[in-house]
């Protein structure tokens, strides 16, 4: 295996679109794993609540920090390993931090939903905020699917081959001036 993505998420079946065409196949591979972790598994009552109001009257529901918390350390992480979490703060997603990603055997995504994470999960545990930039998303999956994508088609055996990845266009090649036909 070359990467493993930790996805603690309230919407596992989310990451079923994965199992199609290229990362699919990396899955059926090995190349690829995707461990989704329910949240609701971690939920501190029999109700199955994750999340609280915030305090100093903000509007809205946030991620309790128990939830995650316990979600993490179900977690076993044996090799090189990040937590992650996407917000519009974060560090903007390109292809160099892309490849940063790789140097790690196993991502951890923390995937937010409602007004956010609790910052107090975050400050203790979060590695690294990730951007895909400047607008909000109705939550984390959808910016994961991203991510894993990006990462898994920058990894060779995915892709098929070797020379594709290192084809791959830097973003200035790919902002060129419109074009015309005569």
């Amino acid at each position: 295996m070359d990467i493993k993505f930790n996805l603690i998420t309230l919407f596992p079946e989310i990451y079923d679109a994965l199992d199609h065409g290229l990362i699919g196949k990396a899955i059926q591979n090995n190349v690829i794993e995707l461990n989704k972790i329910q949240l609701r598994d971690f939920a501190i009552n029999k109700h199955g609540q994750i999340d609280g109001k915030p305090f100093g009257g903000e509007k809205g529901m946030i991620m309790m920090v128990e939830p995650l918390e316990n979600a993490l350390k179900s977690i076993s992480p044996k090799k090189k390993h990040i937590v992650i979490n996407f917000s519009p703060q974060g560090k903007q997603l390109d292809q160099n931090l892309a490849k940063k990603m790789l140097d790690y055997d196993e991502i951890t995504i923390v995937n937010g939903r409602y007004e956010g994470i609790d910052e107090r999960f975050i400050d203790k545990y979060v590695d690294l905020e990730v951007s895909l930039g400047d607008y909000v998303f109705s939550n984390g999956d959808l910016a994961s699917l991203v991510f894993i994508d990006v990462l898994a088609r920058m990894i060779p055996s995915v892709i098929g081959k070797e020379e594709s990845v290192k084809k791959t266009p830097s973003l200035m090649d790919c902002l060129k001036a419109l074009i015309y036909s005569t």
